[in-house]
Formats: structure tokens, sequence, C-alpha cells
């Protein structure tokens, strides 16, 4: 199993790669931002990024294509010394030869690096070289990438020191059409990690970028619709972080063309178009309740007295948000408010707990209930 890295230490693993240098590969879901981390690390400090795409790249490409050139070439002619001349002599001559060197342009064959292999090797500021989708590359251009990750050179033609190799790949596990590396292509990593699902940094990105706001709020009650990966739904979509950013884009589109309250099953197509059924239509839900769905900080400020009393879909909401956004600190006013509903309402709350919140599971209140409650808690 990969380490698992979020976000935050995904920047600070390209901080230590544009120090040590040593190549690094990125594993991890479809849309989780592999690419997207090192683009904006790379804005914000103002290094050059260069995109690269081995899966439609041949060996010819890192290479060069052999051509027809032309070198110059010194012409070296022996003269006899004649007689026996002294060294004032010798010197004298050497100075002379080397005033009349004489030198010849040469047809010669080589291999001449073009497109962004030209780039590569004349780059003089601080560079990321990022290699995207490596997992997709024909092992034809994994071997000639080899050495380069390796030793920075190949033929002849070195990458400058300036220049940091980062890869990024799905894992074969995610059906994109992943095969696998070739092992003495992975052994030149320095480093191969798995960048999981973050909450925090997503949310982080999404404030800077001015996400829909509804997006958030309804991240913070379901934070497992931020990426639920599946293989097995055909066409449809699954949420990940890429397809929150484009619904985040198309719901602005929406507001501005319909209002936010207009054709409603239009707005839901949106939707569930981006998300897919199952989440699509939660989000919806959401929408429309969220007016209705009370604050963290109202439950846990008077649990005794909260109103347990709502329909239905806002109890499911109230129940989500507070076993995701549930403090150890608040535990006690929690499990006051939750254990008010009925049964069946307390166990979704644990389960939802135990999925999202291991830290308030190990809370006293939870303990205490978790054993009052064990023959009905089926996990």
């Amino acid at each position: 199993m990969l380490p698992a890295i979020n976000q935050k230490q995904y920047r600070s693993l390209l901080d230590i790669l544009m120090i040590s240098g040593h190549p690094m590969l990125i594993v991890g879901k479809p849309g989780i931002g592999k690419t997207r981390t090192p683009m904006h690390y790379c804005e914000e400090n103002s290094i050059e990024l260069i995109l690269s795409h081995p899966a439609v790249d041949a060996p010819q490409d890192i290479k060069g294509y052999p051509a027809k050139t032309q070198m110059k070439f010194e012409v070296i002619s022996h003269k006899i010394p004649m007689g026996e001349p002294n060294l004032e002599d010798l010197l004298n001559e050497l100075n002379e030869e080397d005033a009349e060197k004489q030198y010849e342009m040469m047809d010669v064959a080589t291999f001449l690096p073009f497109g962004q292999m030209l780039q590569i090797i004349r780059a003089t500021r601080p560079t990321i070289w990022f290699f995207d989708d490596f997992g997709h590359a024909p092992d034809s251009v994994q071997k000639a990438l080899m050495q380069l990750l390796g030793d920075r050179e190949l033929c002849g033609v070195r990458v400058p020191d300036c220049v940091k190799m980062l890869a990024a790949t799905n894992g074969k596990e995610h059906k994109a059409g992943v095969t696998g590396l070739l092992e003495p292509v992975k052994s030149r990593f320095g480093i191969i990690v798995e960048l999981v699902e973050d909450l925090a940094g997503f949310r982080e990105y999404a404030t800077e970028h001015n996400f829909y706001k509804d997006i958030l709020l309804f991240l913070d009650v379901e934070p497992l619709a931020l990426c639920d990966f599946r293989t097995d739904k055909g066409m449809e979509q699954s949420p990940n972080p890429r397809l929150w950013e484009k619904l985040s884009d198309q719901l602005y589109a929406f507001d501005k063309l319909f209002g936010k309250k207009g054709d409603e099953d239009l707005r839901n197509i949106v939707i569930c178009g981006d998300l897919g059924s199952t989440w699509g239509l939660q989000y919806a839900a959401f929408e429309r309740l969220q007016d209705q769905i009370p604050s963290y900080t109202e439950i846990v400020s008077d649990p005794e007295n909260f109103a347990i009393n709502q329909p239905l879909d806002i109890r499911i909401c109230m129940l989500s948000m507070l076993a995701t956004q549930g403090r150890p600190q608040h535990a006690k006013e929690i499990f006051a408010f939750t254990n008010k509903m009925a049964k069946e309402y307390q166990v979704v709350f644990f389960r939802y707990l135990r999925r999202y919140n291991e830290t308030l599971v190990r809370s006293d209140p939870a303990q205490r209930w978790w054993a009052a409650n064990m023959d009905i808690y089926v996990d």
C-alpha cells in the first residue's frame, strides 16, 4: 500500500522536489487534483511548468529525430621540420601555425531535439517537467524516459539541473487504461505516494476560487460526496473534486440565465449530469432545504431544549452535519441532542460518526452510547 498524502502534504513534497531534484510519482483517482496542484504551485512560486503527455508521445520525442546538419572541424596539417631548428624557431613556428589554423564545415548526421525536449535542454530558470497520465505511456516511451529519470541524460543530451521531474498517474484499479510501470522505471522515482481526497484542502482551493457557496455547505454535511469514485456505473458520473469545480461553473451560468429558482427540472439535469443521479439528487434536495437546516452552533449551544420535530430530510441533514463537524469538546452536547431522538436515528448518527469522525467516536459519551446499544447497532 502506498503512503497517502493530502493536498497540503503534496505541496510540501513539491518543496522537497525543488531542493532534492529526485523525480516523484503521484498516484490517485481521476479528478482528485494530481495535476491542478502542481499547476497552482508553479504559478504561485514563479516556477516554469512544462506539461507533457507521454501517453501520446513516441520515443523520438525524447531522443530527437535524425537529421543532417553541419559541424565545424579543424583541418589538420603536419609540417615536416627541415634541419635542426632551435627552440626559438620552434616557438615561432607554433605561433604561426595557431594563427593559420583552418576550419571547414562538414555534413554529419545527429539526433536533433525538438519541441518540448528542446525547451527542456534550454531551460535556465527553475522548472518542473510534469509527465501527466504517466501510467498510460507505452513501454517504448517509458524506456526512453527511464534514462532521463535516472541519470538526467540520454544520448549525450542532458537535462539541466534547474529542471525537476514530476509524474502523475491513475492506478490500475481505477480502470483508466493504466497498464502499470516497468519496474526499472518505477525505481527511478525517489518517492511514489497516493493522493487521497481531502475536504480541508478542497475547501481552501474552493474558497480561493470562489466556488458556488452551496457546494461547500453541502460537502460539510456530506463529505463522502467529495470523491465517491465508482467504476461500475457505465456512462454515469460519480463525484470528484474536478466535477465539483465544473458544477460550480455551471450553476453560476444557470443562475445567470434563469435564476436559482428557474426551471427546476433543467437544474436537476445539470446537477445529476455532473454528479450522477445518487449524489445529484441529494445535492438538489439540499439546495431546496438548506435554509431550514439549523446550524451546528445553534444545536450544541442548547441541546436539551432544541426541537427534534423537523421533517425527515432535515433531521438526516442535521445528524450528518453533527457527525462530520462534531468536535470532541462538544461530545456531551451532541449526544444529549441525538439521544432525544428515536433509536433508529441514533443508529444512523453513529454510523455517520464511524465513517467520518473517528476522533469523536473515541469520546466518552460515544463509548457510553456504544456500550449501551451494542444489541441494536450493526456496523
